[in-house]
């Protein structure tokens, strides 16, 4: 519902798997029609917070997955993704038994939401309801999510620019990415992520 949403979901996987954040597999799809789509596998093994398995509570899983989902918080506010919430966080038992948690959906950050230069901290949303929670429950792991956010340090210029080119050119406008590109190589990265960690 918003012509820069496959950008922004496209470009936040890729961010999140450079800073060590799990998500699916994912994409670009060509559709029948000649048109391009962003998809991602659909993972098996996984369940939602609703169906969790017998046992298991939220605030179980929550305290379980917990240095995970901070970091995936770390991230949601740096690239200013209102909607983080319960439903779309994905769980499985890894190989050792532990339950593990994978994000999905950054369908509200990015260009279709304010970044690079909204203001943080994010306020009445998901996301700042969901970092809410997890401090005043004492499940969120500040060190880890200071960990995750510095690595955004490491993407540079040219990880964003192949990441742009491996996309439809359509999906973001050319002056959109120029503009991408300036801010990445300027000194607001940096202060966002300073912006960020003020938050955590």
């Amino acid at each position: 519902d918003h012509p820069l949403m496959p950008c922004s979901e496209f470009l936040a996987y890729r961010i999140a798997e450079a800073c060590k954040i799990a998500v699916p597999y994912s994409a670009i799809l060509a559709l029948d029609n000649g048109e391009f789509a962003f998809g991602s596998r659909i993972e098996g093994g996984v369940t939602s917070i609703g169906n969790l398995p017998e046992g298991v509570s939220r605030f179980a899983a929550f305290d379980e997955c917990a240095d995970q989902i901070s970091t995936i918080l770390a991230l949601d506010l740096f690239l200013a993704n209102t909607d983080r919430h319960p439903g779309n966080l994905l769980f499985r038992r890894n190989l050792s038994g532990r339950l593990s948690a994978m994000s999905i959906d950054y369908g509200r950050g990015l260009f279709v939401s304010d970044f690079p230069d909204g203001p943080l901290p994010l306020r009445g949303c998901n996301t700042s309801t969901t970092l809410n929670l997890l401090k005043q429950t004492q499940t969120f792991r500040a060190p880890v999510a200071v960990f995750a956010i510095s690595a955004v340090q490491e993407i540079k210029v040219a990880h964003i620019s192949r990441w742009v080119s491996e996309m439809p050119h359509e999906w973001l406008p050319e002056d959109r990415v120029d503009a991408l590109l300036a801010w990445w190589s300027s000194d607001k990265l940096p202060a966002r992520i300073d912006a960020v960690l003020k938050c955590l």
